[in-house]
């Protein structure tokens, strides 16, 4: 028998209830039956509830399409000053001194964007330049 806090007995005073094998619960002042605790009945209806809400989230996890397939991103058309003079081994000072007045750049507020094939194009009668 282990004792238990009383919850629905009849006395005034909060006292302590005993339960014994038959699961009939006695008050162990007055002796009078009192209500069986509730307890398990609550936590096994809160097991039954958390399974079954598992068991639907599995479900809708499951209804859920696979991720798309990963796409490489689309090729760059355009660099930045910075990325075009890192691209050809130069420092930004000397990109804009001397290959930007040879480019086609796009202007956009303060940003200036430079084609990649405008880089190649230069690069090629750069060397052409150079080698004839």
């Amino acid at each position: 028998m282990t004792p238990q806090r009383a919850k629905s007995c009849t006395c005034e005073a909060p006292h302590l209830q005993l339960e014994d094998e038959t699961r009939v619960v006695y008050c162990h002042r007055c002796g009078r039956q009192v209500r069986p605790r509730a307890e398990a009945s609550v936590l096994e209806a809160i097991r039954r509830a958390s399974t079954e809400a598992v068991a639907g989230l599995d479900q809708r996890l499951a209804s859920f399409a696979p991720p798309p397939a990963y796409e490489p991103p689309a090729p760059r058309l355009t660099l930045s000053k910075g990325e075009a003079a890192s691209a050809l081994g130069v420092s930004v000072d000397f990109l804009e001194e001397h290959v930007l007045p040879d480019l086609n750049v796009v202007r956009r507020g303060r940003r200036v964007l430079i084609a990649v094939a405008e880089l190649r194009r230069w690069l090629d009668q750069s060397a052409e330049r150079t080698l004839a």
